[in-house]
């Protein structure tokens, strides 16, 4: 544990590879959270903290994205900070050291990451890419959901940085007002492609547990594939979108550190439940327009060119047609784009997916900036 300037003590979280062969790049991620029972006791719902990380003459250190991370009045974070390390010829045993450093920028600890560096043996099995020890896993709980309460099963597909198309996958179970529980946790990155396949297990254990009403599948996903239809994806024989309402989240500004960008994600959430601000886009000529006043709800006939700008202005939800009617001439009485009852829309487009067979699809952005996936159970920072 640290006691920072700021009074809070503190824990980092830690992974990283025991073992490294030389001109290999392995990842490193360090996360943070509060330690001891002092409970939050500042009014700042948030403060940013910083990771550095140095591997001295013999491993090379660059950062991927982000070296800070905040932490907010739960006790966890936005999502690790992340490292690809490579180690030089020289076999023997090293050391990466990984410093905290406060709001201020003074350092509050500093830990010894030791590594050994040696050529791959023999009998070693194919390296993977990003090599990292193995994540402590808890067991699923079996026993049946608590009936009439909310539960989420949420997907998120981080990118790897090592290579475009890859990413590692993680599967939480949540229900309502609890603590978020790991279903699988990837120590290694997996093509898009295979993605879908291999949640089948994860799948498998949820849907038996929690009754198909109470449910919504969530996607947290990088900008560029907010787009990607993973409500056709299959787990079993029927498309997941009709089993349950599927929504997609934005990877990015889940874990920004940007305060400013989460106050606006916040007011607009909470518009969205009170009252909403909508508004309607049939074309796509004008659209960005929108974003000088954002609305809580926007709606479009088409599907975006991106949505960078919508998620930079903390548009809380976004549904959008993937396929225009050629029949249909612009916006012209849609089924989806004259939704009235706003906090309902997830459950409204389930049932659209579930009986609109080969129709026109849609995609919805649904981000509850309330709750955030939890920390991954990882191995602790030598103290």
């Amino acid at each position: 544990m640290a006691a920072t300037a700021l009074g809070l003590e503190v824990e980092p979280v830690v992974r990283w590879p025991r073992r490294m062969t030389p001109g290999t790049t392995y990842l490193v991620e360090a996360d943070l959270r509060l330690a001891g029972d002092g409970g939050w006791p500042y009014e700042e719902e948030e403060f940013a903290f910083t990771f550095l990380l140095d591997g001295g003459p013999r491993i090379t250190v660059d950062g991927i994205g982000e070296s800070t991370l905040v932490l907010h009045r739960f006790g966890g974070t936005y999502g690790p900070v992340r490292f690809a390390a490579v180690a030089d010829e020289r076999a023997g045993p090293g050391s990466l050291w990984l410093s905290l450093l406060t709001p201020r920028g003074v350092i509050a600890r500093t830990d010894e990451l030791k590594v050994t560096v040696a050529p791959p043996g023999a009998d070693d099995e194919p390296e993977q890419t990003t090599d990292l020890p193995d994540l402590t896993r808890r067991v699923p709980d079996r026993t049946p959901a608590r009936h009439g309460a909310a539960h989420f099963l949420t997907v998120q597909l981080q990118p790897s940085g090592l290579q475009d198309d890859e990413y590692l996958v993680t599967v939480w179970a949540q229900e309502q007002g609890d603590h978020p529980v790991p279903l699988r946790m990837d120590d290694h990155a997996t093509r898009l492609r295979h993605i879908p396949d291999s949640l089948a297990e994860p799948f498998d254990e949820f849907l038996g547990r929690v009754d198909a009403a109470e449910m919504t599948i969530e996607f947290i996903l990088p900008n560029r594939l907010l787009d990607l239809p993973v409500e056709d994806w299959r787990v079993g024989s029927a498309p997941l979108g009709h089993v349950a309402p599927v929504v997609v989240r934005s990877y990015e500004r889940i874990h920004s550190s940007d305060a400013a960008l989460h106050d606006r994600w916040r007011r607009h959430w909470e518009g969205l439940h009170s009252g909403p601000s909508v508004s309607n886009a049939a074309t796509q000529q004008g659209w960005r327009e929108l974003m000088a006043d954002a609305p809580d709800l926007l709606m479009l006939d088409f599907t975006p060119p991106s949505f960078d700008p919508m998620v930079a202005e903390g548009v809380a939800a976004v549904l959008w047609r993937r396929e225009p009617d050629p029949f249909r001439p612009g916006n012209a009485d849609p089924p989806l784009l004259q939704i009235t009852d706003v906090p309902l829309l997830p459950q409204i487009l389930h049932r659209w997916r579930a009986s609109a067979g080969q129709a026109p699809g849609y995609g919805l952005l649904w981000d509850d900036p309330g709750r955030f996936p939890g920390g991954f159970p990882a191995l602790r920072a030598p103290l």
